[in-house]
């Protein structure tokens, strides 16, 4: 599959100058023209200047501009809380790479707001948000309404009103508090999404757009960024990523996009939409606000991926050694959906897991020797307009057994059919073992047995297995269902146990295991060993060994019983 060259790496690259003559206008935050017009730009500015915040523009009229790639998109700090006073304890304490603050009235118990808007600060948008667009208020569309209006009567910057309902009744009438025309869309990423932000942009002029659907797909992520486009041509301000698993995406890049901003609680009890990723992780891991349209991406493609540690490892690591680009968390059920995000994203590289080792291979231009042998990569990268497969996977389980056996003559059994099985059988068929597959279906167990030169048993025999090691290759216990195990320890019995799941560090396969009598071996073994060769061949830079352990030392350290 030839696929058009990005002509980009990961190499560390300089910053982009900043225009040093560009000049900020600062505004008050009481004058008309700021509420009904301003640009995020323009907030920004009076932010800095008068609450005396660093990062993002500066202090006085001739601090330059943010990128230009970027300009002045808005991280807006999500703010959600059953008291007022809870809630005006998060609001005053914003970080200060924060730009403005949305104040989640819908679970307020408490009416009075006046704390709320008396207290100086950063800019707030009200947002008070009924249950039909997945927001907390339980009374009336009535007395939702009477809560916007108090909040624009007592001084909030923007208000958040709800497209298609009541709410547009107060467009118009919103004072010095500029509006935001939402609309959320749980059920899927609608067909007709342009025709539905025709219609918004009609609704009001001065009004922002927020256009927030679910992902169905991750190539859904691509039709929101095509949105942003449009409204970036027509001079409109948009707010638009895709909720869900598969929207992380559009969440990240959102404002590289031309998102007029994007939103983020700084608690986890703060989060009010799935798929929402918390402060820290959009800052400091994704470093999101650093990234422009032409950042260098890389990523891990797998179903599911929320549980995956390749990202916070991956970026933490670009960080050390200064590269520039993102590593990505991308949730495809299919590899068919993710391929336009191939095409069109500056994408370089990838990590490929569960369960499109095997499918994404015959997407390959190129493989190398063993991840040809065994028909499955684990780790893919675009050189110009080619994509080459590696697998990292038959090293990363090869080295942690080597170190406590000799596995010359060693009986070993598989639980599983996959890539990841087929990589281990293979290299420790050649490392002289003898090795067993036990797959679920005949036809693929056979099948990847005779790629990795081994014999393939039914799954039912495995129960009974009895040897030197047993592996667990199968997605099984891996979180978010870390109780369930592959396999019960009734009959089976090994000297090693080995669980290629990471994540809970001891599995439900492990513990058992270890009450039967066997040593164990953890998955975060394998998952090292193999991410280190991986990122050698994804950036061309070794990778920094302490580092890794570090991280997955502190992650996974409570997961020991």
């Amino acid at each position: 599959m030839a696929l058009k060259s990005s002509g980009l790496s990961l190499a560390a690259q300089p910053p982009e100058e900043e225009n040093s003559t560009s000049r900020v206008r600062v505004l008050n935050l009481t004058s008309d023209s700021f509420l009904k017009g301003a640009s995020s730009q323009e907030i920004i500015a009076q932010r800095d200047c008068s609450s005396g915040s660093g990062g993002g523009v500066g202090y006085n009229e001739s601090a330059p501009q943010r990128g230009p790639t970027r300009g002045g998109a808005l991280l807006i700090l999500v703010a959600l809380a059953e008291s007022v006073d809870a809630l005006l304890r998060e609001y005053v304490a914003a970080p200060a790479r924060t730009d403005a603050v949305e104040l989640r009235l819908d679970r307020l118990t408490d009416s009075d707001l006046t704390p709320l808007f008396k207290a100086t600060g950063k800019p707030r948008i009200a947002t008070c948000r009924s249950r039909a667009q997945g927001g907390f208020f339980g009374g009336s569309e009535e007395e939702r309404r009477a809560v916007l209006k108090r909040a624009i009567d007592l001084g909030a910057e923007f208000v958040d009103l709800e497209f298609e309902s009541d709410d547009e009744e107060i467009l118009g009438r919103t004072d010095k508090s500029r509006p935001l025309l939402s609309y959320h869309h749980r059920g899927g990423t609608p067909l007709n999404l342009e025709a539905i932000y025709r219609r918004m942009a009609q609704r009001s002029p001065e009004a922002i757009l927020k256009l927030i659907p679910y992902a169905d797909a991750c190539s859904d992520n691509l039709r929101v960024r095509g949105l942003l486009h449009l409204a970036r041509a027509e001079g409109r301000d948009l707010i638009a990523f895709c909720m869900g698993e598969r929207g992380k995406v559009s969440r990240i890049l959102a404002r590289a996009w031309g998102s007029w901003g994007v939103y983020a609680p700084a608690r986890s009890e703060s989060t009010t939409a799935p798929g929402q990723l918390l402060l820290d992780e959009l800052e400091e891991v994704f470093r999101e606000g650093e990234l422009h349209e032409s950042s260098p991406l890389t990523g891990v493609l797998g179903h599911p991926v929320s549980g995956s540690l390749s990202p916070l490892l991956y970026n933490r690591a670009y960080r050390e050694l200064g590269l520039n680009g993102c590593f990505l968390p991308i949730d495809a059920e299919g590899v068919a959906e993710f391929l336009p995000l191939l095409s069109d994203l500056p994408i370089t590289g990838l990590a490929v897991t569960h369960p499109h080792k095997q499918s994404f291979a015959t997407h390959c231009d190129e493989l190398e020797p063993a991840a040809g042998a065994v028909g499955a990569v684990n780790t893919v990268v675009r050189r110009w307009n080619r994509l080459v497969g590696y697998n990292t996977d038959i090293e990363g389980a090869l080295r942690p057994l080597s170190a406590l056996m000799d596995l010359r003559g060693a009986k070993v059994g598989i639980l599983g059919c996959g890539g990841s099985a087929t990589a281990a059988a293979y290299g420790l068929t050649r490392a002289g073992a003898r090795v067993i597959l036990f797959g679920r279906n005949p036809q693929p167990s056979e099948a990847a047995a005779a790629r990795a030169g081994c014999t393939a048993q039914t799954w039912d025999k495995a129960s009974s297995f009895r040897g030197d090691v047993l592996i667990n290759a199968t997605p099984v216990g891996m979180a978010p269902s870390p109780a369930e195990s592959p396999l019960s320890w009734e009959k089976a019995r090994a000297e090693i146990a080995f669980d290629f799941v990471y994540n809970p560090r001891v599995t439900a396969f492990l513990r058992e295991a270890r009450l039967a009598g066997a040593r164990i071996l953890t998955g975060d073994s394998m998952f090292l060993e193999q991410a280190l060769l991986q990122f050698e061949i994804l950036t061309g830079r070794a990778a920094p060994r302490a580092l890794f352990e570090e991280i997955l030392s502190s992650q996974l350290q409570g997961n020991d019983s």
